[in-house]
C-alpha cells in the first residue's frame, strides 16, 4: 500500500509538472499582456515584449527578451529598445504591494523627439513625490548621448541599467539617488522629491586626465517640461560659483542663466590647461576657433555672468559682466568693465545667420585706460604710457581667420595722450638740448630715457584685408609727426610714411627747418626703417643720422629694449589679431 500510494504521488507530481509546461506559453502571454498594459497605464507609451521567462532561484524573477516602447513599439515619437531585462522581488509589486524590486537591463538604446508639452501653468506645474514610491536608486553605466540639429531630438545608448524601486503609501518625498558612468566623466545626482523644498545635490568626475570636477548643490523646483535651479552653489576645479540656473523643454529648449565667478582665465594655450596667473579657472581657447551658427540652431538661451576676474588672454577686467543671447541660431553677446586698467571697456560681439559661416560683427569701446599696463599685458611693451582709448567697429563674413580677415570692412580709432615715451630720449639723439650731445642709448638717472608724449594715435579704415590711415600724428615736446599707410591683415606686413618736424626746446612753437619723411615697412613682427632723403641737397649729416635712429628706434631695430616699439607694435598687433596655429604639411599619399 505504502509502494501503491508513492507511486501514485509521483504520477500526479509528474502530471501536474507536465500541466504546467503545456499551460505556460498560455499564462506567459498573460504575463506579457498585463506587463505591457500596467507599463502603458504608467508611462502613456505603447510596449512591446518579446519573450518572457519565470525563475525561482534565489527568489522570483522575470526575465525579459526584445523590449520596446513608443515609436518601437507601433506608436509614435519617443522610441526605446532594450535587448534583455531582469525584475528580481515580489511579485505582488505587480499588483502594487510594498516592498522593493530590482530592474537589471541591458543594451538600452533610446531615439526620437524629446517628449514636451504646453508652456504655461499646467506643462509648469511643480512635480512631488511619485505616488506609492518612497525611493529609486539607479546606476547607469557606459552612456553616450546627443542632441539633434534641432535640439528636439535625442540619440543615447546606456550599457546597463541597475535600477532599484522602493514602494510604499503615504510617503511624504520620494528619494532619487542616481549614478552615471560616460566615456569621459562619472556624475552622481541626489535629489529629494517632495510638495515643498526638493534639495538637489550634483557631482561630475573625470574619468581621463583633462577633466574638470563639478561638485554643487540647489533648491530644485522640477516641473513637466521645466527645470529651474535655485541658490545653485558649487565649485568647478575647486573655484567657487554660484546663481541660478533654468532650462525649459515645452518647445524650442531654452536655457536660463546668471551666475557669478571669482575669476576666468580664456587663453589659447593648447595642451595641459595652465594655472590662472591670478587663480580662477582656466580654460584653454584654439586660436582658430570661429563661432557657427550652427551651433546656436538647438536652443534658445539667455545668461548674464559676472567676474571678479576676467582675464582674455593676457587682457586683465575687474568687475566684468557678460550678457548672452542666443536665439534662431544667432548670438548676441556684450561685455562690459568698469575697471579696466584704470578705464571703462564695452564688447559687443553679433553672430547672424548670413553667407558661408555667418557674419560677425564686433564692436570694442575702451576709454581712458592707462596705456602701460594694458600694452605690457597685451604685447609686453612698456616703452608707452599715457591715456588710451580705442574705438573698433567691424563686421566680416567667413569659416576662417583668413577669411574673415580678407571680408572685414568698418572703422577703428587708436590713441594714446598725455603720458610718456621711455627708452627715447629725442633731445638729445638730435642734440636739441644746449651743452648736452647724449649718445644713443644713454640711461637717464632713473635708468630710463624718456620724452613727453602729448598724443599719438590715428584712425583706421578697414577692407580687402587691409586697414589705411590718412592722419597718423604724433605729438611730443621734442617733435611732431604725420603719417599715413596701411597694414596688409592677411600678410601680416605694414608700410607706413612718417614725417617728422622737430621743435627747439625754449622757443615756443618756432621749428627747425628739417623735414625727413620716414618710411617703416616689412612684416609687422620685424618692421624695418628707413630715411628718405629724396628732395634734400644739404643737410646736416648728425641730424640725418639722428632721424635714422629715431626710426629704427621707434618702429625696430637694435635700440633699447624698453623703448623697442618695433618689436611691440609686432606683439601688439599679434595680440589683437591672433595668427592662426600652423599645421604640418600633409605627407606622401599613399599609393
Amino acid at each position: 500500500m505504502r509502494l501503491r500510494g508513492l507511486t501514485l504521488a509521483v504520477a500526479g507530481l509528474a502530471a501536474l509538472a507536465a500541466g504546467s509546461l503545456v499551460a505556460w506559453p498560455l499564462a506567459s502571454a498573460r504575463i506579457t499582456r498585463g506587463l505591457e498594459e500596467r507599463l502603458g497605464r504608467e508611462t502613456g507609451l505603447p510596449w512591446r515584449i518579446g519573450g518572457l521567462g519565470l525563475g525561482f532561484a534565489p527568489g522570483p524573477t522575470l526575465s525579459l527578451r526584445d523590449v520596446r516602447a513608443g515609436a518601437e513599439a507601433g506608436g509614435s515619437g519617443f522610441g526605446l529598445t532594450a535587448n534583455r531585462a531582469r525584475i528580481a522581488g515580489p511579485f505582488g509589486l505587480l499588483l502594487g504591494s510594498e516592498g522593493s524590486i530590482r530592474v537589471a537591463v541591458e543594451g538600452i538604446v533610446l531615439q526620437g523627439p524629446i517628449p514636451g508639452g504646453q508652456p504655461g501653468p499646467a506643462g509648469d506645474a511643480p512635480i512631488g513625490p511619485i505616488d506609492g514610491v518612497s525611493g529609486l536608486r539607479a546606476t547607469l553605466r557606459g552612456v553616450e548621448a546627443r542632441l539633434g540639429s534641432s535640439g528636439r531630438d535625442l540619440a543615447a545608448a546606456v550599457e546597463s541599467l541597475d535600477l532599484v524601486l522602493d514602494r510604499a503609501s503615504g510617503t511624504p518625498k520620494t528619494e532619487i539617488r542616481a549614478s552615471l558612468e560616460g566615456r569621459d566623466y562619472r556624475a552622481a545626482l541626489d535629489l529629494d522629491l517632495a510638495t515643498g523644498a526638493q534639495p538637489l545635490r550634483i557631482s561630475l568626475d573625470p574619468t581621463g586626465a583633462g577633466g574638470r570636477r563639478l561638485a554643487a548643490t540647489a533648491r530644485a523646483a522640477l516641473g513637466r517640461t521645466a527645470l529651474r535651479l535655485d541658490g545653485l552653489a558649487g565649485t568647478i576645479d575647486g573655484e567657487p560659483f554660484s546663481g541660478t540656473l533654468g532650462l525649459d523643454v515645452a518647445a524650442k529648449p531654452r536655457l536660463t542663466a546668471d551666475l557669478r565667478f571669482d575669476a576666468l582665465t580664456l587663453t589659447g594655450a593648447e595642451g595641459a590647461r595652465p594655472a590662472a596667473p591670478n587663480g580662477g579657472l582656466t580654460v584653454a581657447v584654439d586660436a582658430d576657433l570661429i563661432p557657427d551658427p550652427s551651433w546656436f540652431e538647438p536652443f534658445d538661451a539667455k545668461a548674464s555672468l559676472a567676474f571678479k576676474r576676467l582675464t582674455l588672454g593676457g587682457l586683465r577686467l575687474e568687475g566684468a559682466a557678460v550678457a548672452a543671447t542666443v536665439k534662431e541660431g544667432g548670438l548676441d553677446l556684450t561685455l562690459a568693465s568698469e575697471a579696466a586698467y584704470a578705464g571703462t571697456a564695452r564688447a559687443r560681439y553679433v553672430l547672424g545667420r548670413a553667407g558661408d559661416g555667418g557674419r560677425h560683427q564686433l564692436s570694442l569701446s575702451l576709454h581712458r585706460a592707462r596705456a602701460l599696463p594694458l600694452l605690457a599685458d597685451l604685447a609686453g611693451v612698456r616703452g608707452l604710457d599715457g591715456t588710451a582709448s580705442a574705438r573698433i567697429d567691424v563686421q566680416a563674413t567667413g569659416r576662417s581667420l583668413d577669411g574673415l580677415l580678407r571680408s572685414a570692412t568698418g572703422l577703428a580709432d587708436l590713441s594714446v595722450a598725455d603720458g610718456r615715451l621711455d627708452g627715447l630720449d629725442l633731445a638729445g639723439l638730435i642734440g636739441l638740448v644746449p651743452g648736452r650731445a647724449a649718445p644713443r642709448g644713454e640711461a637717464g638717472a632713473d635708468g630710463f630715457l624718456r620724452t613727453r608724449l602729448g598724443f599719438l594715435g590715428g584712425s583706421f579704415s578697414v577692407a580687402d584685408g587691409r586697414a589705411i590711415t590718412n592722419d597718423l600724428a604724433m605729438r611730443t615736446n621734442i617733435l611732431e609727426a604725420k603719417g599715413a599707410g596701411s597694414l596688409d591683415l592677411v600678410a601680416r606686413s605694414l608700410d607706413f610714411r612718417l614725417t617728422p618736424t622737430l621743435i627747439a626746446p625754449g622757443a615756443g612753437r618756432s621749428r627747425r627747418g628739417l623735414d625727413v619723411p620716414i618710411r617703416v615697412t616689412g612684416p609687422w613682427a620685424d618692421p624695418s626703417a628707413t630715411a628718405d632723403l629724396s628732395g634734400i641737397a644739404r643737410d646736416p649729416g648728425s641730424a640725418i643720422d639722428a632721424l635714422q635712429g629715431l626710426g629704427e628706434s621707434l618702429f625696430g631695430g637694435d635700440g633699447d629694449p624698453g623703448g623697442d616699439l618695433g618689436a611691440g607694435l609686432g606683439g601688439l598687433l599679434d595680440a589683437i589679431l591672433p595668427k592662426p596655429r600652423e599645421r604640418p604639411a600633409p605627407g606622401p599619399r599613399r599609393p
